[in-house]
């Protein structure tokens, strides 16, 4: 699967033009698109951060800054508190473009994983907790993963499927892009 826009040093319109046919895309500017694939995409770099991290972390390669006094800045606000209705807009329609069922499951696996280990990692457990965190490590940890695994090898099957014939049986006409499916479904509704 490749990434749905692409991410760079550049400034995020001069590498994704095609982009600000999306209304929301190009409401909120550049800088929040990078920000919102890094968050978002599939295939960030920093997708494997845990969120809190990965938010901090795509605010620093967005180059968003503090103010001068060393305090957030109301962009960093609004990124990291989600608040601007424009942002969460641009969100909603990246996440719909992108979507594949299959990868959000392995998000949702990665969601459960990252809590198991958090609870694993837990000092000072009660009684409970420690017979909890028994099978959670022996039992359910080693299921999710596995599980997990199918749904990786499932998703790699999918892309070997496609031979180099039928890549080549394709015309560029025949392709339609992620944007302009999403725009044509828009038109349709």
């Amino acid at each position: 699967m490749s990434p749905l826009f692409i991410l760079s040093k550049n400034e995020f319109f001069e590498d994704n033009p095609e982009a600000r046919v999306v209304p929301e895309f190009d409401q909120v500017g550049g800088v929040v698109m990078k920000f919102i694939c890094l968050i978002y995409g599939y295939r960030s770099p920093i997708k494997q951060m845990p969120v809190e991290p990965r938010r901090k972390k795509a605010i620093s390669l967005c180059g968003i800054e503090r103010t001068p006094t060393g305090r957030p800045s109301k962009l960093e606000k609004d990124l990291l508190e989600l608040r601007d209705p424009k942002i969460k807009a641009a969100i909603s329609v990246f996440k719909e473009i992108q979507f594949d069922e299959d990868v959000d499951t392995i998000e949702a696996y990665d969601e459960q994983i990252a809590e198991f280990r958090d609870f694993l990692r837990k000092k000072n457990k009660d009684k409970m907790e420690l017979e909890k965190a028994g099978k959670i490590g022996t039992t359910l940890l080693p299921q999710m993963l596995e599980a997990r695994d199918l749904m990786e090898k499932r998703i790699s099957s999918r892309v070997d499927q496609l031979s180099q014939e039928d890549f080549e049986e394709q015309t560029i006409e025949e392709e339609i892009p992620a944007i302009e499916k999403f725009l044509q479904s828009r038109d349709t509704e």
